[in-house]
């Protein structure tokens, strides 16, 4: 019996921090990549801060770079959400708030 007791918390915190490296939870909605910016606002809200990096060269096209900044809480990190016209490309961790 705890065999698997053990193992079913292995399984279910391997599975949870899977989760949070490829999407970002907001309430019980998912934030995958891919996800255009009325996407995400939609499931998350209003980003607590956003940034404009205008545009850069990528390979023969330009692309408008755009990060929104969700502030998860007090000792949580900061979730950084960067998209390339509107799609979004990249989750990643900020720092612990």
């Amino acid at each position: 019996m705890r065999i698997r007791k053990s193992l079913f918390l292995a399984l279910t915190f391997l599975l949870s921090t899977a989760t949070s490296a490829n999407g970002l939870r907001c309430g019980t909605k998912l934030v995958l990549e891919g996800e255009s910016t009325y996407d995400v606002i939609q499931k998350c809200g209003q980003p607590d801060s956003q940034e404009d990096f205008g545009f850069i060269r990528k390979r023969d096209d330009y692309v408008k770079v755009t990060r929104y900044i969700y502030d998860m809480g007090n000792g949580k990190f900061l979730r950084l959400l960067d998209f390339h016209n509107g799609k979004l490309i990249k989750i990643a961790d900020g720092p612990r708030q």
